[in-house]
């Protein structure tokens, strides 16, 4: 059996893990990627199109690649049609901020030609993936918000702070039940149920109304779908 040393190990060689991957080499702290996947099949995956602002920074700003400004389409608002007229939501006047049409299977492509082009440890079509020992001081392997996991893992490995991996969870999942509450709003907002009565489709029409002619409710809309910023 071959052993690798290494700081971190990540199982996942999707975006996410690719990219925290990358953020950690920028950090000078070494990783290997784990996938049971091969490449071929995760290129082949069909994912959501739509990215945050904040995540298409994240790709130009750290270095993975620029592509998504040329092969991207920014989205600069979204229309909600109802009473037989368009009601615009206008992300950039109100938050400053599109999202991006751009496939995930190009934003894996991006990532994982960054992580070949700088040398990192990738390794797809592996099987049998173990976690072991991982309680003890030298777990022998050890395969969200990406950027909080890289922070806390910095912080962790290079400045030694006890505790700081403990801030991940709560810290990564206010933003979670953030997007599900969204999610969930949006759905009932612009779907109706075919059980739904004259009153539920009325106080539907109601909502979308407060919605579209209030600059707060606009505004909350438009940051949910660009992006919250970090806080």
């Amino acid at each position: 059996m071959s052993v690798t040393n290494t700081t971190v190990g990540i199982v996942g060689g999707g975006p996410a893990g690719l990219m925290l991957s990358h953020l950690l080499s920028l950090a000078g702290i070494d990783s290997v990627v784990v996938d049971h996947r091969t490449r071929l099949e995760i290129e082949n995956t069909v994912r959501a199109g739509i990215l945050e602002a904040g995540s298409v920074r994240l790709l130009t700003d750290t270095g993975v690649s620029d592509r998504v400004h040329r092969d991207g389409i920014a989205h600069a608002g979204i229309s909600l049609r109802f009473g037989g007229e368009n009601h615009r939501i206008d992300f950039k006047h109100l938050v400053g901020e599109s999202s991006w049409l751009y496939p995930q299977t190009d934003v894996f492509i991006d990532l994982a030609d960054a992580r070949d082009r700088d040398g990192g440890d990738v390794r797809f079509g592996v099987s049998g993936t173990r976690v072991l020992e991982v309680t003890s001081d030298r777990p022998r392997i050890c395969y969200t918000d990406v950027q909080v996991l890289a922070e806390v893992l910095e912080r962790a490995v290079q400045h030694q702070e006890p505790g700081a991996l403990d801030e991940y969870g709560p810290r990564a999942l206010a933003r979670v039940w953030k997007a599900q509450h969204f999610s969930y709003w949006m759905t009932s907002m612009l779907h109706a149920l075919p059980d739904a009565t004259d009153f539920d489709l009325r106080r539907q029409l109601g909502e979308l109304e407060s919605v579209a002619s209030s600059v707060a409710g606009s505004t909350y809309l438009a940051e949910a779908y660009t992006g919250w910023p970090s806080r």
